[in-house]
This record gives structure tokens, sequence and C-alpha cells, in this order.
């Protein structure tokens, strides 16, 4: 997950830069302390959340997700945090429909179109998911996961010099990209 996601509170900002840090454990008690402080905090439910599903807790996730989800319906972040723990269990149909939601929120919200091509493509769709991913990079050129997402479903379509020519856009904008 791209830490794209800085939180408004700042009493959340000491865990966000653990999170980043990759301070995992620290991070998840201090989400879990400001969550039963501050249960009507959205922002405080989508990091507990995000750091449950850098741990590979996608159960948890979801439903850390989910209460931010309902404590915040109109965003298309949430939905989307919503998304990809449905995406991780497996759950693709539910995935689809909530990055359908998440961009019918805010069409210009990027990391929602993407993920709905890496569902398509998790679903064996690569040719729908171009259009997602040529989404994502016309509203955020700068990330090198659209590009690379992208390589991978041309290269699934047998499109060898797109993929090569997405990959090496990809490493062009980070050439530390994995």
């Amino acid at each position: 997950m791209k830490y794209d996601w800085p939180p408004a509170a700042p009493a959340l900002r000491p865990a966000f830069d653990a999170w980043r840090r990759g301070q995992h454990a620290a991070t998840l008690t201090a989400m879990d302390m400001f969550c039963r402080t501050h249960p009507a905090d959205p922002d405080g439910w989508r990091g507990k959340g995000s750091v449950l599903w850098t741990l590979g807790r996608f159960d948890d996730a979801l439903s850390a997700f989910q209460t931010a989800l309902g404590l915040d319906p109109w965003s298309p972040v949430h939905w989307s945090t919503v998304g990809l723990a449905l995406r991780d269990l497996g759950l693709l149909d539910r995935a689809r429909a909530t990055f359908r939601v998440a961009t019918r929120l805010d069409d210009s919200y990027a990391p929602a179109w993407n993920e709905w091509g890496n569902v398509l493509v998790d679903a064996g769709h690569p040719r729908v998911t171009l259009a997602r991913y040529d989404r994502a990079i016309a509203l955020d050129h700068s990330r090198a996961v659209y590009r690379h997402n992208r390589s991978v479903a041309r290269r699934m379509l047998g499109d060898i010099p797109g993929a090569t020519a997405d990959f090496r856009q990809a490493l062009a904008l980070d050439p530390r990209y994995e």
C-alpha cells in the first residue's frame, strides 16, 4: 500500500510515521489506543486497518476499514481500502463493487481506478482493465505502480512491446521500483 494517507489528526502523525518506517507492532499499539480513545475518528480506523493489511491480517483489516467507512461513507478512500481487503480475501466481485462506488464518489481518485484494475486482472479480465489503468495514469502520471500494473495487463494480453514500454516508464519514474 502506498503511504498516501497522511492523517488529519496531529495525534496520529507519529503512528503514521512509525508505520512508514516499518515499525508495525508499535504502530498497531498506537492505533489501537487512538481508536479506543477516539472511536468516531475514521482516520484512526483507516490507519489501524492499514497496519493490519500490511501485516497480512486481511479479515481484521477489513473490519477496521469497514468501521472507517461507516463513520465516513462518502469517502472514496474508505471505499477503496475496503476494496483492498476484499481483494486480498479473494472476494473479487465485492471488491469490484466497492471500487465502482469509490470512483463514482470521486472520479478523480486515481488509486481507486488502479485498484479496480488490479481486481479485474485478478479475475482474468486484462483487456477491460486497461481503461482503469489509463484513467489512473491520466489522473496521476507520477506513480510507477500504475505503469507497472498496466504492463502486467499488457503482458497477459500478449503485448510484450507495450508491457516492456510501460515497465520502462515505471522504472523511469522510480528507478528503485520493485
